[in-house]
């Protein structure tokens, strides 16, 4: 007797909706069976999809209090969401007529302008363990009694949230993710102007690569940088936000554009 495979179904925000993860999450929590508070902390992780693996029940629960909170929506099988492929950090390359070519553990690759699909970027939260010294003093009791003060310095790290600008490149061709972080991107290497700052240089690099890759869609972020913001305005709270916003706006193109043929 063959078992009934259970369906899984995700929840996305349409686009240009205000995001407050506070109010979905007071919407959503009853439906989902969860505690309000708990759910809008994890919904900060989530702008764009906010909710994935719900059965029918769930769903249908979770739209119904969606829709009576006035939120746009739409709803998405979760085979059918698009999975990108994991991303290639890139730390130096070479911006060429026909494409980019970038180092890999392995050897050179390439992506080529006219396959470049999506475009984006954020500025990220990390949090990094950051070392710093603090003044101790030892308090030592002499054999007669006598109190001697001591001073010392003690290394310590903590917890130090830091913004890096991020930008994903998805190519279609071959299929493959770059990922060029600020920190780490060595911009002398790709034979375009250096500038005195990695904001400048940063932005310079997306708006390179966007005239180059003509025909790619972008996100937000990119498209703030190429209405001439110095920063890109779209921020994420961390690392997992800015991969849920990426796979958010994947789907939103793919919708575009089987919505389109």
């Amino acid at each position: 007797m063959n078992e009934k495979i259970s369906q899984e179904y995700a929840i996305l925000l349409e686009p240009g909706v205000a995001f407050e993860p506070a109010r979905v999450a007071q919407a959503m929590a009853p439906a989902l069976d969860a505690v309000a508070m708990d759910l809008a902390r994890q919904l900060r992780e989530r702008p764009g999809i906010v909710a994935e693996h719900l059965t029918e029940k769930q769903v249908g629960l979770a739209a119904m209090a969606l829709q009576q909170d006035g939120a746009r929506f739409f709803i998405v099988r979760q085979d059918a969401l698009v999975t990108p492929p994991n991303p290639v950090t890139v730390e130096q390359g070479r911006v060429l007529k026909r494409g980019y070519r970038f180092a890999t553990p392995s050897g050179e690759a390439a992506a080529p302008w006219d396959q470049i699909l999506f475009m984006d970027c954020s500025r990220v939260r990390f949090q990094e363990m950051k070392e710093h010294t603090e003044l101790k003093r030892d308090i030592v009791v002499g054999p007669r009694g006598g109190v001697a003060t001591h001073w010392r310095q003690e290394r310590k790290k903590r917890p130090q949230s830091a913004w890096r600008e991020v930008l994903d490149i998805i190519c279609y061709r071959p299929w493959l993710r770059l990922r060029l972080d600020s920190s780490s991107y060595r911009f002398a290497t790709d034979g375009l102007p250096v500038h005195p700052s990695r904001h400048e240089n940063f932005a310079a690099r997306v708006v390179v690569f966007k005239s180059r890759s003509a025909k790619a869609s972008v996100g937000p972020g990119v498209e703030a940088l190429l209405d001439g913001n110095p920063v890109t305005n779209l921020r994420s709270q961390s690392m997992a936000a800015y991969e849920n916003h990426i796979r958010w706006q994947l789907q939103l193109l793919y919708r575009r554009d089987t919505s389109s043929n």
